[in-house]
């Protein structure tokens, strides 16, 4: 499975994926200055999700047109310990964006599908 994290993810968070997802960073990419559309664009060429922390993405983006599944997270503070502790609720939110090709947002509590 391949997973693209913006660049508002902390770059550490891809250790936390087992060996069958190949994880990259859009800053690893030099993708961190590209506009949604187009940070979307080319995550769906090459990825099949992605995982970021923009919470108006949703509102901002029709997803619907995109062959893709984005995950975005939207747990606080945003600081590596706090997202290692949502990793489990992160992966589900993976699998899910990436078979059903929609959008699913983590929080503290939950895992949603986007509406």
């Amino acid at each position: 499975m391949r997973v693209l994290l913006d660049h508002n993810v902390p770059p550490e968070l891809r250790h936390a994926f087992p060996e069958e997802f190949w994880v990259e960073t859009a800053s690893y990419r030099g993708w961190e200055d590209r506009s949604d559309a187009s940070l979307l664009r080319l995550t769906e060429a090459e990825f099949e999700v992605l995982v970021t922390l923009d919470t108006s993405l949703f509102e901002q983006q029709d997803l619907d047109s995109w062959d893709l599944g984005v995950v975005v997270l939207d747990v606080h503070p945003i600081h590596p310990a706090n997202l290692r502790r949502h990793v489990t609720s992160l992966l589900s939110a993976v699998r899910m964006a990436i078979e059903k090709r929609r959008g699913v947002i983590v929080t503290e509590d939950s895992v949603t599908f986007a509406p």
